[in-house]
């Protein structure tokens, strides 16, 4: 009877305890990186913030990106589709938002996905870029999402800062050579750049 006793008492704490976590825990995730290239700030500026259409060169996630729904060029209300499959079953629109180019920042807002767990309404990046000098800057680059159901926020959490990473790479590398990067060069890409700092 006591062990009975014990081990009700022990599931009641048990339950007490999720319950508790998963109300009370927060439900948005961010994840920050930081990337020194050695560019001009206007030349990568003109990758990350003026090509905003063009992600998929330096992105190795995304099969295909462009601008969407009328817009010809990167600014303030820019859209555009992410495809992370050639079969167009998993994909993100997003919007350019707070475009800065006088201190080379935007936001990029998620309005529609298709295909993966990301909660639109919550879910969005900001793009900074610092000069560091004449031939150096530092790009900040930051995500907050949430995911549904929203544990999986914490479960994809290192993936994808092991993706951001990647994308960071593959900036620098597109800036630097004007190569494409893509699932096929991006291993051999992170062994050639300095990746420490992310």
């Amino acid at each position: 009877m006591k062990k009975k006793y014990l081990l009700f008492i022990a599931l009641i704490i048990v339950v007490t305890g999720l319950t508790s976590f998963i109300f009370t825990r927060e439900r948005t995730n961010k994840i920050t990186i930081k990337q020194y290239i050695p560019a001009r700030v206007d030349k990568v500026w003109a990758v990350v913030g003026e090509d905003f259409g063009g992600i998929a060169k330096t992105n190795p996630n995304i099969v295909s990106s462009s601008l969407i729904n009328g817009f010809e060029r990167a600014g303030e209300g820019a859209e555009r589709v992410c495809n992370f499959n050639y079969e167009g079953t998993s994909y993100i629109h997003e919007k350019q938002v707070d475009f800065n180019p006088d201190n080379y920042s935007f936001k990029v807002k998620v309005f529609h996905v298709h295909g993966t767990p990301l909660k639109e309404e919550e879910s969005f990046a900001e793009y900074k870029l610092i000069p560091k000098d004449a031939n150096t800057c530092e790009l900040i680059f930051s995500f907050q999402y949430e995911t549904t159901p929203f544990f999986l926020g914490d479960v994809m959490k290192p993936f994808m800062k092991e993706d951001l990473k990647d994308y960071l790479v593959g900036i620098q590398h597109y800036v630097l050579t004007g190569e494409d990067v893509n699932h096929k060069n991006i291993d051999h890409l992170k062994q050639k750049y300095d990746v420490s700092s992310l």
